[in-house]
């Protein structure tokens, strides 16, 4: 007992703090392409490789009307778009596209929307065009343009059409499309929903999309108001929380988070759930899925306890204080970019090598990075009763420290800002490796939520 007290003050002090272990039970590998699309990948990757250009892209978060994160928006790297919009013909730019179509496949198996956005001269390249996968929704971005209406352009469209992508355009419909694109960057949420409602008069029930939205609340607000799916920053950094008071329910988690902390012997902790007929029997339901296959099934809070351990009750308690944060629309979506933040940073914390910040400690920071936003108070409040090391705790309610750099990596990812999310990836291989490490946080984080 007295080396297990001794592992546990270790655990949580500056250096660790534990991690999700039961959810790492279901971890979830993203399929591999098959072996046609993966030789059209490595192609394309060759081909960008002997360009200056950097052959990844950001990937942002759709979030649905059921408030889930339902696929991806992906976007290519900055110097390609500054390329696009000088109406530039260079050959790496297709092989960019190519290559980042090829890659929105394992999406798309995993039964999730995948959205790219291009010009029509870009997509009725020979290469791109064979690179488009079944189901992908392609947004024209001179939908808008007389391009659109010469001969060239419609039979594009009908080549895409033929692919089985769904389409759509940026700023309009095209004819015949199945979306719209609408972006949030030099507008109010107001006068998108007004775009919207013109939308859906002319053309009915054709589905909206919105992206670069600025703050969670009007992320909510366009949903509510009729559009499809939206993408946009979900961090406090950028949107004004309603405060309101943390319930009485997640105030006791709060605190049996504190007592599985600093009560030795859990006694105080049995005595507090005992009291708690709704957690009492979550906790036996919880010991028994984790033991599932043995003969004797747990029948009794002191046993539960037993098999669990304090590392089991703290990751049982946090995951309860994560879904605990219900009143948002969107509160399934906050759980899993919280889920692929803490994945992802887990992961990256293999590859700073002069740092001495544990896996667990990258994990938690992930973790706790949305409970603000879920809760809608302030970070300081979210965190109030929580024991945190002190690093921790700088990087989430004062922005700061030695940890706040790789969550603001994270934060970069999911807005798109490559160039940002570039300078803070250096300690971690660098921008590619981080992407690819993403895809398999993310994977990782739908199979989480799902069980």
């Amino acid at each position: 007992m007295r080396a297990l007290t001794a592992w546990w003050s270790a655990l949580f002090s500056a250096r660790r703090l534990p991690s999700l272990s039961i959810l790492r039970r279901g971890k979830h590998r993203p399929s591999r392409p098959g072996l046609a699309s993966e030789s059209r990948l490595i192609n394309a990757t060759a081909q960008a490789e002997a360009t200056s250009i950097p052959i990844f892209g950001a990937r942002r978060p759709l979030i649905d009307q059921r408030g889930s994160v339902a696929g991806f928006e992906f976007r290519l790297p900055p110097v390609v778009s500054e390329r696009l919009a000088q109406q530039s013909n260079d050959v790496a730019i297709a092989a960019h596209a190519t290559a980042l179509l090829v890659s929105m496949r394992a999406t798309i198996e995993a039964g999730r929307t995948a959205l790219i956005a291009l010009p029509i001269a870009l997509l009725s390249r020979p290469a791109v065009l064979e690179a488009i996968p079944r189901g992908v929704r392609v947004a024209i971005t001179d939908a808008d343009q007389a391009s659109m209406r010469t001969e060239h352009a419609l039979q594009t469209l009908a080549a895409l059409s033929r692919t089985g992508a769904k389409l759509g355009g940026v700023g309009q419909a095209i004819p015949a499309g199945d979306f719209v694109v609408l972006d949030a960057t030099n507008t109010t949420a107001l006068r998108l929903v007004e775009d919207v409602t013109g939308i859906r008069a002319a053309r009915g029930k054709i589905e909206v999309v919105a992206t670069g939205i600025s703050s969670i609340g009007d992320l909510e607000l366009l949903l509510n108001s009729g559009i499809n799916l939206a993408a946009g920053i979900v961090d406090t950094t950028t949107t004004v929380l309603e405060r309101t008071p943390m319930s009485p329910r997640l105030q006791q988690i709060c605190r049996l988070i504190h007592h599985v902390v600093s009560d030795q012997d859990l006694v105080e902790t049995m005595r507090v759930l005992r009291s708690e007929v709704e957690l009492s029997y979550q906790l036996l339901r919880q010991a028994n899925a984790a033991t599932h296959g043995q003969t004797r099934p747990v029948d009794s809070l002191d046993h539960a306890a037993m098999l669990m351990g304090r590392d089991g009750l703290y990751t049982w308690l946090t995951m309860l204080l994560l879904t605990g944060g219900s009143g948002r629309a969107t509160s399934h979506a906050l759980r899993e970019i919280a889920l692929s933040r803490a994945r992802l940073l887990e992961r990256l914390a293999g590859y700073h090598t002069t740092s001495t910040t544990s896996r667990s400690t990258m994990f938690t920071l992930g973790l706790l990075s949305l409970l603000d936003v879920m809760l809608q108070t302030t970070m300081a409040d979210a965190l109030d009763n929580l024991p945190l090391a002190p690093p921790l705790r700088a990087a989430l309610v004062a922005k700061s420290g030695q940890l706040r750099p790789a969550l603001e990596l994270v934060q970069a990812l999911e807005s798109g800002d490559l160039a940002r999310a570039a300078d803070l990836a250096r300690p971690y291989g660098g921008l590619p490796s981080v992407i690819a490490e993403s895809d398999e946080a993310w994977a990782w984080a739908a199979q989480a939520v799902r069980h």
